[in-house]
């Protein structure tokens, strides 16, 4: 990778779903893999705190320091969690995302509409299904971030590996973490490019 490389990413989720968490796991996973990515940081957005409320989540990930302190308005990779977010608010998930960029989104389809947007790697996995399946959950809320970082090791393999994302989320989680790192391990598996 270039030493120029500078991963900006946005995540769209809703309170509860674990937005703001995963764009932390991601940078402790990116510092730490091998990749050389020194330059890390989380940046949350949340508008109305509360559960099921819209959340948005930035990253930017470099081998370089970072000295960028504002919300990502450029992004290169888009994650939605929110499995609603491309249907209920296409523009705003679109919005600034550069040719050629990547989005990770949770969801069943085979084919997605992004607006026209031809110019997109789109990559798709059942995150709600792969946490039903496991009955991931933190109270009522089914867990969704851990596979979406699974999805995003998949996806964009150069800024993550999914060895480290598993290796965040142990140390994030302890002995609680063994589901969450077989659900990023069956999301990354899963995983495929529309």
């Amino acid at each position: 990778m270039s030493s120029e490389r500078l991963w900006e990413i946005r995540w769209h989720g809703r309170g509860g779903q674990g937005t703001v968490t995963a764009a932390k796991l991601l940078c402790v996973a990116a510092y730490q893999g091998g990749g050389g990515m020194k330059g890390v940081q989380a940046i949350p957005f949340i508008g109305a705190e509360r559960r099921g409320s819209p959340v948005k989540a930035f990253n930017r990930i470099s081998p370089e320091p970072v000295r960028i302190w504002s919300a990502v308005r450029r992004p290169n990779v888009v994650v939605l969690i929110d499995p609603l977010a491309i249907v209920r608010t296409p523009d705003v998930v679109l919005d600034g995302l550069v040719a050629g960029g990547r989005v990770v989104v949770n969801t069943e389809a085979t084919s997605l509409d992004l607006n026209g947007r031809n110019d997109l790697q789109v990559w798709a996995v059942d995150a709600t299904g792969v946490s039903l399946e496991l009955d991931l959950r933190a109270g009522a809320d089914l867990v969704l971030n851990s596979p979406m970082l699974g999805a995003l090791a998949k996806a964009v393999p150069e800024m993550v590996s999914l060895d480290h994302v598993q290796r965040a989320i142990s140390e994030e989680f302890g002995r609680r973490g063994e589901l969450n790192c077989k659900a990023a391990e069956l999301a990354y598996e899963r995983c495929r490019r529309l």
